[in-house]
């Protein structure tokens, strides 16, 4: 944990937001946390609780131009851990498509998803559709 305190620390997060963030890894809860969020590490995390963003529901809403600027990463990572988030959230039009084209549960979804999130790909903003020529 005091590895934990130095990494976060390093990157001048506060102190309450070293609290939060240090709770969400090693406490016990019910519900979904940042750090539940693929891609989202426990300095990145820290990072978006000192900016007010604290759980997948709140990072799930914000703006990608406002999680770009805690600096988690790019704009276009920022976009895509909004929606890993809204995975997560259960809030998230890419995760019912899933549900609804595989026999796949939630879980094995998101442990899919997760690499493809950690790079920084965004969700497409039309649904692709395949043509034969």
């Amino acid at each position: 944990m005091k590895d934990d305190v130095q990494r976060l620390k390093q990157y001048g997060i506060n102190d309450e937001a070293i609290l939060k963030a240090l709770t969400m890894k090693y406490g016990k809860s019910v519900e979904p946390s940042l750090l539940d969020v693929p891609a989202v590490t426990l300095v990145r995390a820290g990072l978006l609780i000192s900016h007010g963003i604290e759980d997948p529901r709140s990072l799930a809403a914000a703006d990608p131009d406002d999680v770009a600027d805690t600096d988690v990463g790019s704009k276009s990572f920022a976009k895509a851990i909004i929606e890993a988030a809204a995975i997560v959230y259960d809030d998230s039009p890419t995760l019912n498509t899933l549900r609804k084209k595989t026999d796949a549960d939630d879980q094995s979804i998101i442990t899919t998803l997760r690499p493809l999130i950690a790079v920084g790909i965004p969700r497409a903003k039309q649904p692709v559709t395949w043509q034969r020529f």
